[in-house]
């Protein structure tokens, strides 16, 4: 059948023909599946919800908070929404101070399932009964979520929008995957491993690329910063940090880079923010020391700075 013909394409030419991101294992950061109550709470609740309409905005209770950015008590005061993403816990929305850490999910209660006296033996030895959550005002927001048309979420978020295109807005996006690529080597595998041309980047010059595969199907997108001494910083997309991961070091194996470059993963090393906004500048040059961006046209587009 089609998945039998995708299979054998993968093991013999290192990648399927068709979309199987949904089958493979690196869309679970390693971290989560080295857990194994994450392991055991994320599988009941695949089982529990196995003929539950698929929404496009549903969210997972079990597993939750594996995974966070240096941001995240700050922004549970501020009543933020939380997302999993990659076992990350991303900011969606928010309800507002007034709820405040309110809005976060609590611990996994197996939807009742264990709640009955002398039921939890069921979830292993030794395990003790899980009584249910009487109030979940975290579920109460994401049921809120649960259409194919507007969400309950719609106005809050449109207030953002409005705030990003008229004002200016910050976006943790730590949740991407961060990667230092270095080596003696380096700039010789980026251009190897990178669609775009790559050769000639002077230090601070950013590029948006695909990674393709040998016939030419993109295997991610991401963004590349040239940096001195041999080194490349690239971000990639938050749910497929483990999955590009391993296709990068497999490709520069493949290409004869193994000995004169690394490819360490320093995603839960650093903070990611976004400012976005026509507002932009005026936030950020007073924060930046020594006038570094106070005249724009010093810091042109798709260039960085290393502090």
């Amino acid at each position: 059948g089609g998945i039998g013909r995708e299979l054998a394409a993968w093991v013999l030419h290192g990648a399927p023909t068709l979309d199987l991101f949904g089958f493979d294992p690196a869309r679970f950061h390693a971290s989560t599946v080295a857990d194994a109550r994450w392991v055991q709470d994320r599988t009941h609740e695949s089982y529990a919800k196995t003929y539950a309409i698929v929404f496009p905005s549903d969210e997972p209770l079990a597993g939750r908070g594996a995974r966070r950015s240096a941001l995240h008590d700050c922004l549970a005061a501020a009543g933020c929404v939380f997302q999993a993403r990659h076992g990350f816990e991303r900011p969606g929305w928010f309800v507002g101070p007034d709820v405040g850490a309110g809005a976060l999910p609590q611990g996994y209660d197996y939807y009742g399932a264990y709640a009955d006296e002398e039921s939890g033996w069921r979830l292993g030895a030794g395990r003790a009964d899980v009584a249910a959550h009487e109030s979940h005002p975290y579920l109460d927001f994401v049921e809120g979520e649960l259409t194919f048309g507007w969400p309950a979420s719609f106005g809050r978020v449109a207030e953002e929008v409005r705030a990003a295109r008229s004002g200016v807005a910050l976006f943790d996006q730590s949740y991407f995957g961060k990667l230092l690529i270095s080596g003696p080597r380096a700039d010789a595998a980026m251009q190897w491993v990178c669609g775009n041309d790559m050769e000639g980047r002077a230090p601070g010059a950013v590029v948006y690329t695909p990674l393709c595969n040998a016939r030419g199907g993109v295997e991610a997108d991401v963004t590349v910063t040239r940096l001195p001494d041999n080194r490349w910083y690239m971000c990639t997309g938050g749910a497929t940090a483990s999955h590009d991961l391993r296709w990068i070091e497999s490709a520069l194996d493949e290409g004869g880079f193994g000995g004169g470059v690394s490819v360490a993963d320093i995603s839960d090393e650093l903070t990611l923010l976004s400012v976005q906004g026509p507002l932009s500048h005026q936030l950020l040059a007073p924060l930046v020391g020594g006038g570094a961006i106070d005249d724009l046209s010093a810091f042109p587009f798709s260039t960085a700075r290393e502090g």
